[in-house]
């Protein structure tokens, strides 16, 4: 298995759930300081759809660049078709954890704290 290609999609993954994840992390870090803070918090997760595009950009932008290091400095489809499994645990697990963080931990999180 290429864990380098699972280390590209954890962190793509990390991007797009990050629509999710800081306001939860903003309202227990600064609820102490009012509700202005919870109610900006609220607002950043109908932004999803930039988020999940940010985090598809940075996995193609990552696969881009380590194919074209690894390939000396040129990325050809020749190139990602030899590094083929590379490109797929790095899709497969940005999408799997992805759907991971965003439905299942972020919600289970939030119960948690909110009651």
């Amino acid at each position: 298995m290429d864990w380098r290609g699972v280390v590209i999609g954890l962190r793509s993954a990390f991007i797009s759930s990050s629509c999710c994840s800081f306001p939860l992390a903003l309202v227990v870090a600064f609820g102490a300081l009012g509700v202005g803070s919870v109610s900006a918090a609220l607002k950043i997760p109908k932004y999803k759809a930039f988020f999940v595009a940010a985090g598809t950009l940075f996995l193609a932008a990552s696969l881009y660049m380590t194919i074209r290091n690894r390939s000396g400095g040129v990325c050809r489809l020749r190139d990602v078709w030899r590094e083929r499994v590379l490109v797929a645990v790095s899709v497969l697990s940005y999408v799997v954890l992805t759907g991971f963080m965003i439905y299942w931990v972020l919600p289970w999180v939030s119960e948690i704290i909110f009651g």
